[in-house]
């Protein structure tokens, strides 16, 4: 049991013979239509690797894309990665169809991994995910079920919610881990707090700052890339009528409003850079904010790595949340680079990283994880743990639900 959660965890349970349905989350990077092995399979794979070693059969649901989305396909390529770290995989194109069912039922199949669960329109009903064909076609082909995808948890889903109303449940060991170090970050802060906060997603990082702000979650907030931009801009009525035309042409006007309305409220909280590096004739080039005007910013410049560098060195917790830099440029890897080899080596502090770019950044660099105390799988599911929400992946495992 996790302590204080009330969550059941794989060492409340015998699994000797157990038949074992395990949501994961194998959502991957897509390049040019090859999914790229990661952090999250390798992980998920040693859950799996833990209950086939204590005697059960293990079928597995997982999802890869959205309908529409360019990286939405099937779990092919997964099953592929998946056997670089477990024994023999057994793959349907279906999930709940008659060969999905057949290997389900067969005991000598000992892992099967099912087809994408958003092939399916029951995945994504809003309610009864108990009473849809998918979970009632499936439940009485197993005695457990187990969530591992605390990536997914955030959201409303059948694969998550339907099969804890039905069966016995418990978390996997990632989500065990995300769900204590989490919690750690959020609930027993060490001040002062520091957010090192970049990426290209404006929207779920100011809900974030909101509430972060207004709770005393965060003493100081370090931005950069478009956060970066928003608050400098926000900052300087000067700034905003050399960068309103470049605003609304990239749709970022209401992000702009609210970080303006966030800085005006909380404007000694929030750091924004000094200096910006942009490209000119193929080169880095390094320009003060004041100069920036419609160029496109790609990095953090040198002034900004030292003061932000010198915030980090006293701060008691630290989240990171996406690159300062369009880190994948050489050119623009700069600030990444110094800044996260720098939170590297803080030895006193509690760093959770932000999962996505951030951990990517760090594997790229070959960046030590020594002093790295979490490193999350999860990108909008911690943001919105952090943000004071209530995931209902998470919530569905307690046992007085």
């Amino acid at each position: 049991m996790i302590e204080g959660e009330n969550i059941k965890t794989m060492d409340d349970f015998d699994f000797k013979q157990k038949r074992v349905l395990i949501r994961v989350g194998l959502n991957s990077p897509v390049v040019n239509g090859i999914v790229k092995d990661n952090e999250r399979i390798i992980q998920h794979a040693e859950t799996i690797r833990e209950l086939r070693k204590k005697g059960a059969k293990v079928v597995i649901l997982a999802h890869q894309g959205r309908p529409g989305d360019k990286d939405f396909t099937t779990l092919e390529q997964h099953l592929v990665l998946l056997t670089k770290y477990l024994e023999e995989i057994y793959y349907s194109d279906e999930i709940i169809g008659s060969s999905a069912l057949q290997l389900i039922r067969d005991p000598d199949k000992e892992i099967v991994l099912l087809e994408n669960v958003r092939f399916l329109a029951e995945e994504s009903i809003k309610h009864g995910f108990e009473n849809t064909i998918f979970v009632n076609k499936l439940k009485d082909f197993f005695d457990v079920y187990i969530n591992d995808a605390y990536s997914v948890s955030h959201r409303e889903c059948t694969s998550i919610l339907g099969f804890p109303k039905i069966l016995p449940c418990c978390a996997g060991r990632v989500m065990e881990k995300e769900i204590k170090h989490n919690r750690t970050f959020f609930s027993d802060l060490k001040h002062p707090v520091v957010y090192l906060i970049g990426g290209n997603k404006p929207e779920e990082l100011l809900k974030l700052l909101e509430f972060s702000l207004k709770n005393e979650k965060v003493d100081t907030v370090l931005t950069s890339g478009i956060m970066g931009e928003l608050f400098c801009t926000a900052s300087s009525e000067a700034i905003f009528n050399k960068r309103k035309e470049k605003l609304e042409e990239s749709g970022l006007m209401q992000d702009y409003e609210k970080a303006k309305k966030i800085f005006d409220e909380h404007h000694d909280k929030i750091k924004f850079p000094l200096d910006f590096a942009v490209e000119e004739d193929g080169a880095r080039k390094e320009v003060e904010v004041d100069y920036i005007g419609d160029l496109e910013q790609q990095d953090i410049g040198s002034m900004t790595i030292k003061e932000y560098s010198g915030i980090l060195a006293q701060a008691g917790s630290v989240f990171v949340k996406g690159p300062p830099g369009v880190f994948e440029k050489k050119e623009f890897s700069k600030g990444t680079q110094e800044l996260f080899t720098f939170i590297s080596t803080l030895k006193d502090a509690f760093v959770l990283l932000g999962g996505g770019h951030s951990n990517d950044a760090f594997t790229e660099f070959n960046i030590s994880e020594q002093n790295i105390n979490h490193k999350s799988l999860a990108g909008g599911a911690l943001l919105d743990y952090l943000s004071g929400e209530k995931l209902p992946g998470v919530e569905a495992l307690r046992v007085s639900n």
